[in-house]
């Protein structure tokens, strides 16, 4: 008798997507969210309805991953921001195929997930989340194209002397068609030049070698594309559909 209600979840905008399709855009932005409780919306994915599109982002300062996937439905526009922790959950029991839906519901304080014979219902952060929008507004001096694969494999060797915690930074010596990549720290020196294509003017860049890793990791296509404005301002990872967009803060070399 003494045991919580269930929240009543009334009204919201509800729409329904692919079980596969929302947990690709979760386990691919999850990463960037914030494990400090410092700024508590940091802590939270945001979720967002526009038209036919559902847009999740996550930031911690240091970085941020924006991935769009198109709905059947139009929506009204609305939003959410749910608990990192809690999504990171929901998505761990997804386990449908392509044609398996879950129904997602943004109510007034909650969200609720419908799948299979599972209801979900997460209390959601209030407060206003951070204008993403203004990092997409951008003009890149420099645009890199490399293999994912290789450019992964060379990041690998680079973390192996890395520790965790660590800020030595993996520096990028970039000329018209080949990347120096290199790491200095207590435990050795690695240095590794890797082909590109590059249609902008040489540049030097160094970026926390974790963040950018993961940033790499996140994407599916065969070739990155970088965009690059200047030694101190961010570099976007993207495409020209911008159906992804992972952002990495520079460290001060």
């Amino acid at each position: 008798d003494q045991f919580p209600e269930m929240p009543n979840v009334k009204g919201g905008t509800m729409f329904s997507i692919a079980q596969p399709i929302f947990r690709d855009l979760v386990q691919k932005t999850i990463f960037c969210v914030s494990q400090n409780d410092s700024n508590k919306l940091m802590t939270g994915e945001y979720l967002k309805v526009e038209d036919d599109k559902l847009t999740v982002v996550a930031l911690d300062g240091h970085r941020v991953a924006i991935k769009e996937a198109q709905l059947s439905v139009r929506c009204e526009t609305t939003s959410v921001i749910v608990p990192g922790r809690s999504i990171s959950e929901v998505t761990k029991i997804l386990n449908g195929g392509i044609n398996d839906m879950v129904d997602i519901v943004f109510a007034k304080n909650h969200v609720l997930f419908r799948f299979d014979d599972t209801i979900i219902i997460i209390r959601t952060l209030a407060g206003e989340y951070f204008d993403y929008k203004k990092l997409m507004k951008y003009d890149a001096t420099t645009k890199l194209y490399l293999d994912r694969d290789e450019l992964l494999d060379c990041m690998n060797r680079c973390l192996v002397l890395v520790r965790e915690g660590e800020k030595k930074p993996v520096i990028f010596d970039i000329e018209k068609d080949v990347a120096n990549i290199s790491v200095a720290t207590a435990l050795g020196t690695v240095t590794e030049d890797i082909g590109l294509e590059n249609d902008g003017s040489p540049i030097r860049i160094g970026f926390n070698a974790r963040f950018l890793m993961e940033a790499i990791s996140a994407v599916d296509d065969g070739e990155i594309e970088m965009r690059l404005i200047n030694p101190k301002s961010p570099v976007f990872i993207t495409k020209d559909d911008d159906t992804y967009m992972y952002v990495v803060l520079p460290v001060n070399l």
